[in-house]
């Protein structure tokens, strides 16, 4: 079946300056990427549109029950699998937040704000302080502890780290009482078919 004709067009006012380099680039990727839909079949094209649906957020079913933690302890841990949506998660659940600090601790600059943790915290207190990949630094967890003793404020951090044993047996000593886990699956049927996305042309 021939595919359907898919136009881009880049509109310019006409009493727009002249065109820069960036406008230039940027209608030669339209032009690039017009070219590139129109060679592809209705069933690529199928295929690309739920992609797209995909890489908007999903809203995962934890999600309430999360805030709702939030509400009620000082520290809710994500646990999971790599790529399941840990990290999405929490930045959907920041936006939501005044002033949310969000650190992946894989990210060496992220690292280096964690030189003196505890004074780090502190200079925070006000605010939701979500530490991703938390197992990478386990020393973290006493200091947490400490800073979540001191003004008993619920809503103070966000960890988010791998279902491994290790982090599980850290967080139990150091945090009992004062955190809350949830393990985050791979997107359920449920979760998926809700969202619009017809789960029959999921299957190759």
């Amino acid at each position: 079946a021939r595919a359907p004709r898919v136009l881009l067009v880049a509109h310019r006012h006409p009493r727009a300056r002249p065109e820069g380099a960036l406008h230039r680039r940027t209608r030669s990727c339209l032009v690039s990427v017009q070219r590139a839909l129109r060679a592809c079949s209705g069933e690529d094209l199928a295929i690309l549109n739920i992609a797209f649906k995909i890489a908007r957020m999903i809203p995962r079913a934890l999600h309430p029950q999360i805030i709702e933690a939030l509400d009620r302890f000082p520290v809710v841990a994500i646990v999971g699998a790599r790529q399941t949506g840990k990290t999405t998660l929490a930045k959907v659940i920041g936006e939501h937040v005044d002033g949310c600090v969000h650190l992946d601790l894989e990210r060496p600059a992220d690292l280096a704000k964690l030189t003196d943790p505890e004074l780090f915290f502190r200079q925070h207190r006000d605010r939701l302080v979500v530490l991703d990949e938390v197992q990478r630094r386990p020393d973290l967890f006493p200091i947490l502890r400490v800073v979540v003793d001191e003004t008993g404020r619920h809503g103070r951090f966000v960890v988010l780290g791998s279902a491994s044993p290790d982090l599980l047996h850290q967080t139990s000593e150091s945090l009992a009482g004062r955190i809350v886990y949830f393990e985050l699956p791979p997107l359920t049927l449920a979760e998926v078919t809700a969202h619009g996305i017809d789960t029959t042309t999921l299957w190759l």
